[in-house]
């Protein structure tokens, strides 16, 4: 008997690190510096947070959005590895009322990529990538790049100030390994 693939998460993890078209690499590049600032006002004295919650600007309505069906994502992903049989975050409550779905692939519960549909579109790609051996950071670059095959996409690590191509396996590698420092 196959035992379950489950992969569960907190609600704040949701977009953490997101996967974007690459034409938003200047918008990101300009959130990090306003994050920076924001940070540097809104800190609270103990370090453990900011006095008031940072709000991204409005991206330019022109940037392309993620273009990419639940079908499509499952047709690109399938073959690195097997699919989640659970995606469930600690609102799974909630996210029913709500009608939010995710599935999502990865080789760990610990690690994966995930997708939040909406009818038959994704509304965002976001994942956890803390892959804790070589095998399954090979797994993770490997679902990373097949993610960019017909629209060219990038990485964000928001609280890691980070961004990588998704057509870059050298630089996802080392963004997995922890040995990029700041890719953009």
């Amino acid at each position: 008997m196959t035992q379950r693939h489950e992969f569960h998460f907190h609600e704040d993890e949701v977009g953490q690190t997101q996967v974007l078209p690459i034409e938003w690499w200047s918008y990101c590049e300009g959130e990090f510096e306003a994050l920076k600032a924001h940070d540097v006002i809104h800190r609270v004295p103990d370090g453990a947070g900011w006095s008031e919650m940072y709000e991204f600007r409005p991206a330019d309505p022109g940037l392309p959005r993620l273009d990419m069906t639940e079908q499509r994502f499952v047709a690109l992903l399938q073959p690195q590895c097997r699919q989640f049989d659970v995606v469930e975050s600690n609102l799974a409550e909630v996210d029913a009322r709500l009608g939010i779905r995710a599935i999502g692939f990865g080789p760990s519960g610990s690690a994966g990529v995930i997708a939040e549909v909406d009818g038959d579109r994704l509304a965002m790609i976001w994942g956890r990538l803390f892959a804790s051996q070589d095998d399954e950071r090979a797994v993770l670059v490997n679902l990373l790049t097949a993610l960019s095959t017909d629209q060219h996409l990038m990485l964000v690590d928001w609280p890691g100030n980070e961004m990588a191509d998704l057509r870059n396996h050298a630089q996802l590698d080392a963004y997995l390994r922890g040995e990029s420092g700041r890719l953009i």
